[in-house]
């Protein structure tokens, strides 16, 4: 293209299809601009930009599926893996699970869940106890709570309870057993609700936590920090496990309060969701960052539950409010329809979401044991709230409230200017 000035105006030439310029004028500069903003408005009107877009979203929606709904495979129940004491075994989990869901709905109260579950998971934890390794110490009891408490959930109430049931075990290093220190809590609940068989709420929470424990016991070197195992007995009962089986469960062992990780259920199957961690201790989400083999978890699903449209809530509370002590909280989500009903049973939980979760879970326990936050015992810090989305359960991006402000500012202030931009190129010269 070539030009030229002809009365005062930037004229130019094209070339002809044989290569040479041609002679004569064919418009001002501007009016070019404006055949070439014309020619992309009928670019973007025709058939081939809306294929590809069509062709875009087909392809971003195919992957977004995939990423939701992709599960691994179950590890077998094979003796290489029970020796190896670093890999969670889905299959021998899915055994325990099986076996305390038979049971059918384990409301509290009931001969299910006050004897039957309770020998259940008794008897696990001998079997465990007889196969673990001799650096590590495996303690268990079964502890009765009596107690009441006030609890601001819907209209605010006062719950009291007698002989609730909790088992409690501890798994920490041999040589080290009866040494005060911080603890790892780890909780579940094994009642269910009534006429429920409760299998993702929240039997599969303890079969997870049951097989964690013996993986752990499998391993030939001990423990840095003792774990706190607690299978509460009446969650269902809005929360009626917490005052004696909690806090007794620390101090019958010398153990100070520190992080917990509660595992929860609103749905069945798919992937367990991290949706509640504590404001003040980021450290934790990036131990689940770090540990996690498939992180997934939404800071929108926490804002969503705490702003009280689901009338709803989990033992994170009881911990968070009445404990004082961090935590993350974690729930599968997926066919939420099942929640409580009888149909929340072993059809709806793939071999792969019970891998899926007890694969994160661990790698989440490792992390924290081994943080130094964890082992200075230091008081809670007032540092601000962490945002942590995951990206197609590859990577979760983590940061934190006063950054996310400072984004969402910096995006507001390009938009205004990429705005003033195009206003100003668009306006007539002159």
């Amino acid at each position: 293209m070539a030009g030229a000035m002809q009365d005062g105006v930037l004229r130019f030439r094209q070339k002809g299809s044989n290569g040479v310029h041609n002679s004569h004028w064919n418009g001002t500069l501007e009016e070019g601009a404006k055949h070439e903003g014309m020619r992309r408005r009928r670019y973007l009107l025709s058939g081939d930009f809306y294929f590809y877009l069509l062709v875009l979203y087909i392809v971003s929606a195919c992957a977004v599926h995939y990423a939701q709904n992709a599960l691994p495979d179950a590890i077998r129940d094979v003796p290489g893996n029970q020796l190896d004491g670093t890999k969670f075994i889905g299959k021998r989990a899915k055994t325990f699970l099986t076996e305390l869901v038979a049971l059918g709905p384990r409301s509290v109260g009931s001969y299910e869940n006050e004897v039957a579950a309770v020998d259940i998971i008794q008897r696990q934890l001998k079997y465990i106890e007889s196969q673990a390794k001799p650096v590590h110490l495996i303690e268990s009891d079964v502890q009765k709570s009596n107690g009441s408490f006030y609890l601001d959930f819907i209209d605010g109430f006062t719950s009291s309870y007698r002989a609730v049931k909790n088992v409690v075990v501890r798994l920490s290093a041999k040589e080290n057993a009866s040494r005060p220190g911080p603890a790892l809590l780890l909780n579940c609940h094994y009642d269910s609700a009534p006429t429920s068989p409760g299998a993702s709420d929240d039997a599969i929470s303890c079969a997870i936590l049951m097989e964690i424990l013996q993986v752990l016991s499998q391993r030939p070197k001990p423990l840095p920090h003792p774990i706190i195992f607690l299978f509460n007995g009446a969650e269902e009962n809005i929360l009626q496990d917490w005052e004696d089986g909690e806090w007794t469960a620390l101090e019958h062992y010398h153990d100070a309060n520190q992080p917990f990780v509660n595992l929860e259920a609103c749905g069945a199957g798919g992937k367990e969701l991290l949706f509640q961690a504590s404001s003040s201790d980021p450290w934790l989400v990036h131990a689940y960052v770090e540990g996690a083999v498939r992180p997934f978890g939404s800071i929108i699903a926490e804002e969503i539950f705490r702003s009280g449209v689901i009338l709803s809530d989990t033992d994170f509370r009881i911990f968070r409010d009445f404990g004082g002590i961090p935590g993350l909280d974690f729930a599968f989500a997926t066919n939420g329809y099942v929640y409580h009903t009888k149909y929340d049973n072993m059809d709806y939980i793939p071999d792969g979401s019970i891998q899926h979760a007890g694969d994160n879970i661990l790698g989440l326990v490792m992390k924290i044991l081994e943080a130094p936050e964890f082992a200075s015992n230091l008081p809670r810090t007032n540092k601000p709230r962490t945002v942590y989305f995951d990206f197609m359960s590859i990577f979760m991006v983590t940061y934190s409230y006063p950054m996310g402000n400072l984004l969402a500012k910096l995006a507001i202030l390009i938009s205004l200017i990429s705005l003033a931009w195009r206003i100003k190129k668009a306006a007539p010269s002159g």
